[in-house]
């Protein structure tokens, strides 16, 4: 069966390295299944945005308004995985599953590729090592997906000179299609390693191999001039001395840590003196390795708006470095090699099992929190610098691990969708949303200050771990229903008030009860009843904008419901449009020359909505 494919590869292994492979299984199994979270700086905001994806126009707890989506993305395949993983099984539950897909895939995948160019078999035991290291540490879910993508490219090169032309030159360019859709410092690596052992071996193979690195090539190109290079902020942070920490200790800790680099250090030291290794001769088992490493001394760590791709550099070094050694290791003592690599990776799991339990201890409280947090939420974090260190994984470790929260109950954080790697961004028609219903903190309470109905409130306290609401933040009720949330270019959205807080007036009418707003705007209203929803929109009275505006009402699935040009000094433009209890609706406001490239913020645009009644 096809499923049983994948582990055909491990059959005429000894007894004891097989049962250190099933240890491997049963470890990797429990740190990714055994436990609430994970650790990984970054992981709670891709699982966030994985339940973001798959709830995208739900017409209860969506969101989608407030983003666009750009598919032409180096992070597209990840994310498709993770989202269509989410829609089933919920956003925590498919992080797991492609966290656990990536520690199966990684040490299979290498080994296929270690047998293609006639390497040292018993090294793919550092799959393991690799699925549960730097980037697992960082989470970096997609960096950690592309490994086994990666070896698989490499894998379909060094089988190009045989069988059907056609099919390695498909495989092998789809594959690094692929590979640029997970993940493009990886494509990067691993396509100039390919490409100049391509020109290296020009008599092997070179017209199958050159017509299958061309499409990548065409499409990492197209993205780049796409995104506009003039987008590119200067490199800075050069290589420094201390990056020698992370070249020994980077599958330890995602920062320069001297006890990291001893444990590494150690590590390496067993490893040589367990199996001999000895450099070998191929170009194609050793260039991708050394790509790597002088990516990792050349390169500084933020370019191209990528944070760390110098550090990212060390994690492909580790990744490739297996290829390029043999052990030296004869006759009897030979079956020892196996055993060393199999017994250094349950070593290391046993340590990474260890710290996971660790960090669900420290993350124990805000587990405590999510019962209080009612679905459908915004949060954001206020957890100040040192108390969003681990003891376990090293410091900012819980940067964003308030998004756990979010990813479990269909809530808003500020998300990471102001990097252009995500296949969705923040739109680029209204601003994002800036008040949060509730606040995550941890260690000493927070002070709060201001007027005494505008204090944050305590709702919760678990752990070290607390929970303020925040009274001036949506959600908040209104007659038609209640506002969620909403964003808009100056000021704060007011209830029954202009948002300069005055009297709402729209062409010398006043009215007393509405929203004040500030175009550009989107407001994300949940009706309370199934019906009509009525109302009018224009200019306040206090407005001075030079030009129109446009109001209109969508749907959840942004489909226009109504759309109406409204002047400076002009009566209210009125609607009548149908709902549904429970169903979104977006109110939005938008310059009528929005298109043409004016800011998000125009002075004075002072929009208010006015008369909101649900006619039942």
């Amino acid at each position: 069966m096809l499923f049983l494919r994948p582990w055909r590869a491990f059959q005429g292994v000894p007894l004891v390295p097989r049962l250190l492979l099933g240890a491997c299984l049963v470890l990797s199994t429990v740190i990714v299944w055994g436990f609430r979270y994970q650790p990984g700086l970054d992981l709670p905001q891709h699982a966030h945005l994985f339940g973001l994806l798959a709830n995208f126009h739900d017409p209860e707890v969506g969101a989608g308004a407030f983003y666009d989506f750009q598919l032409f993305t180096p992070y597209l395949l990840t994310y498709v995985v993770g989202t269509l993983l989410a829609m089933v099984i919920g956003a925590i539950p498919a992080t797991k599953a492609l966290l656990f897909l990536i520690a199966l895939g990684t040490p299979y995948t290498l080994l296929r590729w270690l047998r293609a160019v006639g390497g040292e078999t018993a090294f793919a035991f550092w799959g393991f090592v690799l699925a549960f290291g730097y980037s697992y540490i960082w989470g970096f879910i997609s960096f950690s997906a592309a490994m086994p993508v990666a070896f698989l490219c490499m894998e379909a090169w060094s089988l190009a000179p045989t069988g059907s032309a056609v099919r390695r030159v498909v495989t092998l360019g789809g594959l690094l299609v692929l590979l640029f859709f997970t993940h493009a410092v990886t494509f990067l690596a691993v396509a100039v390693a390919l490409g100049l052992s391509t020109l290296v071996r020009v008599r092997t193979a070179f017209w199958r191999r050159s017509f299958a690195l061309l499409l990548p090539f065409l499409v990492s190109v197209g993205w780049f001039f796409a995104r506009g290079a003039s987008r590119n902020a200067p490199p800075h942070e050069a290589p420094g001395i201390t990056r020698f920490s992370i070249l020994f200790g980077g599958e330890f800790h995602i920062f320069e840590a001297y006890w990291a680099g001893i444990a590494g250090l150690i590590t390496l030291v067993i490893m040589v003196i367990a199996t001999r290794p000895v450099p070998t001769g191929p170009i194609e088992r050793w260039l991708p390795a050394a790509v790597s490493f002088i990516g990792f001394f050349s390169l500084p760590n933020f370019m191209m708006g990528t944070a760390f791709v110098g550090h990212r550099f060390v994690f492909l070094a580790h990744a490739f470095a297996p290829a390029a050694f043999s052990s030296a290791v004869e006759g009897r003592r030979r079956r020892w090699v196996p055993i060393a690599s199999g017994a250094v990776t349950v070593a290391f799991l046993v340590t990474c099992l260890v710290r996971v339990v660790g960090v669900n201890r420290e993350l124990a409280g805000l587990a405590g929190l999510s019962s209080k947090l009612p679905p459908g939420s915004d949060v954001v974090s206020r957890v100040p610098q040192g108390e969003d260190d681990s003891d376990w994984f090293g410091s900012d470790q819980f940067v964003n691990s308030f998004a756990w929260l979010t990813a479990e109950g269909h809530g808003m954080v500020d998300d990471h969708t102001r990097f252009f790697q995500l296949p969705i961004v923040r739109s680029a028609e209204v601003p994002f949303f800036t008040t949060y219903g509730y606040v995550v903190t941890r260690g000493p309470k927070l002070r709060t200050g201001g007027r005494k109905k505008d204090e944050l409130k305590l709702v919760a306290e678990a752990d070290r771990w607390l929970l303020y609401r925040d009274p001036t933040a949506a959600p908040f009720d209104v007659p038609a229903g209640t506002v969620v949330r909403y964003g808009q270019g100056w000021g704060q959205l007011r209830e029954d008030r202009s948002v300069t807080q005055r009297e709402l007036s729209i062409g010398g009418q006043r009215y007393r009860h509405g929203l004040g707003t500030h175009a550009h705007s989107l407001i994300q209203l949940r009706p309370k009843a199934t019906g009509r929803l009525t109302g009018g929109c224009g200019f306040d009275v206090q407005a001075s904008a030079d030009r129109p505006a446009v109001c209109s009402v969508l749907d959840h699935r942004e489909n226009v419901l109504f759309s109406g040009t409204v002047q400076i000094g002009a009566k209210a433009v009125t609607f009548d449009v149908p709902v549904r209890a429970g169903e979104i609706v977006y109110l939005k406001a938008l310059m009528a020359d929005y298109e043409s490239g004016s800011a998000q913020r125009v002075n004075g645009a002072h929009i208010d909505w006015v008369d909101l009644a649900i006619k039942e």
